[in-house]
């Protein structure tokens, strides 16, 4: 299995905060299928679909399901480089909108926190395990079904 890492567009993130204490969110699109995306793969909805419920189970409903500053290339989670806490993950048409709560009390939370406060455009980058086929009419690669999201 290969490492996976997509870029969401910033554009297209929302920054809210809520509560009587202010925290931070970022909601918006997490997760594109059947699409290709700017690395030149596809992922298939009946790969992702089944990908986000089990992440669901096992990280989010759990509580266990962060976001860390930057783009790690390993396939672990660093709690020391955590920044946002997941709190959902749905469908809507094709693609998989997310709200995660910023970590502000954390070192990497207050950084992202002061990047959206300055102004700067901040996205969610996806990380999973998965494996690639091409296809042969456009050279695209395809994700198979043992796609697995860690971040």
């Amino acid at each position: 299995m290969k490492l996976l890492t997509e870029i969401t567009e910033s554009a297209e993130a929302e920054y809210i905060t809520e509560g009587t204490e202010k925290k931070l969110y970022i909601t918006g699109p997490f997760i594109a299928a059947e699409v290709v995306n700017k690395n030149g793969r596809f992922y298939p909805m009946s790969v992702v679909e089944p990908a986000v419920k089990t992440y669901h189970e096992e990280y989010i409903s759990t509580n266990r399901a962060l976001g860390e500053l930057s783009h790690p290339s390993c396939p672990t989670i660093s709690a020391e480089r955590a920044c946002l806490f997941i709190k959902s993950l749905h469908r809507e048409g094709n693609n998989f909108i997310g709200k995660a709560r910023v970590l502000d009390d954390l070192p990497m939370g207050k950084i992202l926190k002061g990047l959206v406060s300055e102004g700067v455009a901040c996205g969610v980058s996806t990380r999973a395990l998965g494996s690639l086929s091409e296809d042969q009419r456009s050279g695209h690669k395809i994700v198979g079904a043992d796609l697995k999201l860690i971040a």
